[in-house]
């Protein structure tokens, strides 16, 4: 009997064995495949790389100081178009800062060399600036903004002049501008009646024949598209119709294309009659 319990042991104990072997065995076999994948990698000499970055197309993260080579128009109504010459700006609106005298702007088109952005509300005269990532640049010269007179459908003229002093002797340069604003109806048609007076005045028969003259145009409330333009250089009434197609400000400009120095605009409704001629007698 206890021959049989000394051999029946030896068997036990030598089963046991037997699976701790195989179980070493298959382990040791799979720490071999994970390894595989690893030696695999670092094959050809050195340590596996690291990922590379993506490409940033050479891009620094320091950014150059914007500049200003020039502005134009210098000088405009609340909401006219305006485009700033320079270099060093950002292709994203958004990330342009326009500001006229303080007052932000909104832009409207952007490259590297150009900003195009209308004038905004409040905006007075002063000089511009633009700023990028903390870096600002302000124009030498200020643009200044126009205030324009309101004029109403009326049977009576408005008159203006193109002097730059209150005694009526010194004459403005050439382009010297007055602008005028009025609210239109859509569907009504509308006259807009105008007078140059520079060649009332003059005294020699030769002067009279190559007076100067006045430009009239009509904008319509976006300030880039027009009703009409004409130039007269006679100091006859002269006239011209338009139709609206929508309620809107309309913003009439009144430009000299010389030395004109007075002048009479008027705003009807329909086809009206012309006036009769009058003078505006110089102080």
């Amino acid at each position: 009997m206890k021959f049989f319990n000394y051999v029946g042991g030896r068997v036990i104990i030598g089963l046991i064995l037997s699976l701790a072997l195989v179980g070493c065995a298959k382990k040791k076999e799979d720490n071999s495949k994970m390894l595989l994948p690893i030696a695999l990698a670092g094959s050809g000499g050195g340590s596996p790389s690291a990922p590379e970055k993506p490409d940033t197309g050479g891009t620094s993260s320091e950014t150059k100081k914007p500049t200003i080579t020039s502005f134009n128009p210098t000088s405009g109504l609340i909401g006219a178009p305006l485009v700033i010459k320079g270099t060093g700006f950002s292709l994203n609106p958004s990330e342009n800062i326009v500001k006229f005298n303080g007052t932000m702007a909104i832009i409207t088109e952007a490259t590297s060399t150009s900003l195009m952005a209308k004038v905004p509300e409040n905006a007075v005269t002063g000089k511009l600036s633009v700023t990028i990532s903390n870096n600002t640049i302000e124009t030498s010269s200020s643009f200044e903004v126009i205030i324009p007179k309101t004029i109403a459908v009326s049977t009576e003229y408005t008159t203006g002049s193109f002097y730059s002093d209150s005694d009526y002797t010194v004459y403005t340069t050439e382009g010297s501008a007055a602008w005028y604003t009025a609210t239109v109806e859509s569907g009504k048609t509308y006259s807009l009646y105008w007078y140059n007076n520079y060649d009332f005045f003059c005294t020699d028969e030769e002067d009279c024949l190559f007076q100067d003259g006045i430009k009239i145009t009509i904008y319509k409330s976006d300030l880039t598209t027009t009703y009409f333009s004409s130039v007269t250089h006679s100091k006859d009434y002269t006239g011209s119709k338009f139709t609206p197609t929508t309620n809107e400000t309309i913003y009439i400009k009144v430009e000299s294309t010389g030395s004109s120095d007075s002048f009479g605009i008027k705003l009807v409704i329909g086809d009206s009659d012309l006036a009769p001629s009058i003078v505006i007698a110089r102080k």
